[in-house]
């Protein structure tokens, strides 16, 4: 089951640090909000990020 995670738990996740996390967003072009991240939107970076599940 999804839940909010802030950036840094969600990078956890998905096996890198938060730093990583930020510089692929940014790579990608990809802006998100402050604070908590929705499982939508969680779902959005991981689709566009490529990462798998």
């Amino acid at each position: 089951m999804e839940h909010y995670r802030n950036h840094k738990e969600f990078a956890a996740h998905l096996g890198t640090t938060d730093r990583t996390l930020r510089r692929k967003l940014k790579q990608a072009d990809i802006t998100i909000p402050k604070g908590l991240l929705s499982p939508q939107t969680q779902q959005m970076i991981k689709r566009a990020l490529g990462f798998n599940e």
